[in-house]
């Protein structure tokens, strides 16, 4: 258990918590460190190199599940509020969408697509996934649209969706989701990234900012069509909230799952 941190130091992540850095390694630590820090904005000059490429073995339309194997608050629970991502449905968009949803066993479909303009490579399908995830998480047509065009900008998508209100009829939200960090690598037949992201809710009658990361490990099946692999999603607080300076960019929250994927 990490401990926690003075006012004083509340920037400095405490013992044992885990920064992204470069590659596999960078990638791959987060899954097993016992906290991780939130890296803030990437630099790159303009645009460039703000997309995560993937091994081309990822190409493809994926049936993946995700197993929830462990929830922990490694700074302790007094620091987990309503606004904290994680703790309601759609406050990790781009994440996990629903924590615990299904009992725990959520699945869905992932895409991976060639891009045919330079630099090229394997790159998620976002939209497709994003609304695949949400709806597996929520209820199907969960997603009403997501809007993402990265020739334009990389870093930002919007997601419109709809939550269920006690007199049977919806309320629509939108949240903008900016792609803050990213990273990732490969050690042999084994892939490791993460992505921190940004997401600013809008609601009728409420609305917030969230930020979370997501890492991920896949290794690659003998059979070259499965994979399987752990999922780390970490959520931090916000300069405005009261008990930020204790923690400072620690995460508060981190939700860890098993995967399993399989190439249609």
């Amino acid at each position: 258990m990490v401990g926690q941190s003075s006012t004083k130091q509340a920037t400095a992540a405490a013992p044992g918590s885990v920064a992204p850095g470069a590659g596999y390694e960078g990638a791959a630590r987060l899954l097993d460190a016992p906290n991780v820090s939130n890296p803030g904005p990437a630099w790159a000059l303009g645009k460039e190199n703000k997309q995560l490429r993937y091994p081309d073995w990822f190409e493809g339309t994926w049936e993946v599940q995700w197993t929830l194997r462990d929830v922990q608050n490694p700074r302790g629970r007094k620091y987990i509020t309503r606004n904290t991502p994680g703790v309601t449905k759609g406050s990790m968009a781009a994440g996990v969408p629903d924590i615990g949803a299904g009992q725990g066993v959520v699945t869905f479909r992932q895409r991976f697509v060639r891009e045919d303009k330079p630099p090229g490579g394997v790159v998620l399908d976002r939209p497709f996934s994003v609304a695949s995830t949400m709806d597996a998480h929520l209820g199907p047509n969960t997603a009403r649209s997501v809007a993402y065009d990265p020739a334009a900008d990389p870093t930002r998508l919007a997601v419109v969706y709809a939550t269920p209100r006690r007199d049977g009829g919806t309320d629509l939200r939108k949240a903008e989701i900016f792609v803050n960090n990213r990273g990732g690598g490969s050690s042999g037949e084994t892939f490791a990234w993460f992505e921190a992201y940004r997401q600013v809710s809008q609601a009728a009658r409420q609305g917030g900012v969230g930020d979370y990361l997501m890492a991920q490990e896949w290794t690659r099946g003998s059979d070259g069509g499965s994979a399987r692999g752990r999922l780390r999603c970490a959520s931090f607080l916000q300069p405005q909230d009261a008990l930020y300076f204790e923690v400072g960019n620690d995460a508060v929250g981190l939700y860890d799952y098993d995967v399993a994927a399989r190439k249609l």
